[in-house]
């Protein structure tokens, strides 16, 4: 697989990624909201911001998309990110580790000193996080 920049997305796409990845997941808030509520809450994470953010990237396979990481900048020295996911046939492969490694570095290289990201401790990312080097700085 490869990173490329987000600017080249196309809102659809990430949207139907998005629901795909998520439906095959255990984010409560997802199977919470109704079809428009997603989109709602899908438009709220900020895309047009993180087009060309440092961090931000889509994720191939083949030319497929097969995951996307919106990073936005948060606070002084620090980038958050507001969404990640990755094609339920690609998750458990080391794809979302490659992505928050690449995150990571690209905030970095520009002077960041910290990345945030928001999830619930029961979702199975959580673990993603703390083996990644995330830590809970408030609940």
């Amino acid at each position: 697989f490869e990173a490329r920049p987000l600017a080249e997305a196309n809102q659809d796409e990430l949207y139907r990624c998005y629901c795909t990845a998520f439906q095959a997941g255990d984010a409560a808030f997802f199977f919470d909201q109704s079809e428009a509520g997603r989109r709602e809450y899908f438009d709220t994470l900020g895309l047009e911001q993180v087009r060309s953010a440092a961090g931000s990237s889509l994720i191939l396979k083949d030319e497929i998309l097969i995951g996307f990481t919106f990073v936005l900048p948060y606070r002084e020295k620090n980038c958050h990110i507001s969404c990640m996911c990755v094609a339920p046939e690609y998750q458990r492969l080391g794809v979302a580790t490659f992505m928050l490694h690449f995150a990571i570095k690209e905030v970095a290289a520009l002077g960041n000193h910290s990345i945030t990201l928001g999830t619930d401790t029961n979702m199975a990312a959580f673990q993603l996080y703390r083996q990644n080097g995330f830590e809970i700085v408030e609940e």
